[in-house]
């Protein structure tokens, strides 16, 4: 069961499992890239509570990265 942390905005999720909550961006990326480099077979995603957007942490030639902001958001249900 996933708990919302109202003081944190960015969730780190882990093979699909919510593994923890940061209020920072660059927390919860510097978290994911971590996490990353423990375990380079597992699906890291950092994920922005407000808005749906996420961030997919990859691995590439031995170290970890951060890949582009993708947002679950339609573009028809945005707001004008």
């Amino acid at each position: 069961m996933d708990r919302k942390n109202p003081g944190a905005n960015f969730q780190i999720v882990v093979d699909g499992k919510s593994l923890s909550y940061r209020d920072a961006m660059e927390t919860a990326l510097e978290a994911g890239i971590f996490l990353k480099e423990r375990h380079p077979q597992s699906e890291i995603v950092v994920r922005d509570t407000r808005n749906g957007a996420q961030t997919v942490i990859g691995w590439k030639n031995g170290s970890a990265f951060s890949g582009d902001l993708t947002s679950s958001v339609q573009p028809s249900s945005r707001p004008n």
